[in-house]
């Protein structure tokens, strides 16, 4: 998967799933990588070697997952932006 790929696999994620900190909870999350699937089958991606990957770098067992800790588009020392407070 490329770096803009992944840039847009965080994207469609995140218009689906919603986050917040105070009280910490995810909503949207199925529990599994529905979302993810249907994103790299809509991109023609390889979905398991691609699903494989982002378990490998994180996202174990669901979205919410690959959305926290899969560290998408940080591959060759890009990061991406953090939201100013």
């Amino acid at each position: 998967m490329t770096r803009d790929q992944e840039i847009k696999l965080l994207g469609a994620l995140e218009s689906h799933i919603t986050f917040t900190a105070d009280p910490p909870r995810t909503d949207g999350c199925a529990n599994d990588h529905r979302l993810t699937r249907a994103f790299l089958t809509r991109e023609g991606l390889d979905v398991e070697t691609e699903l494989a990957g982002l378990v490998e770098r994180g996202g174990r067992c669901c979205d919410c997952e690959v959305v926290f800790n899969a560290k998408l588009g940080a591959k060759s020392g890009f990061a991406l932006p953090q939201d100013p407070d």
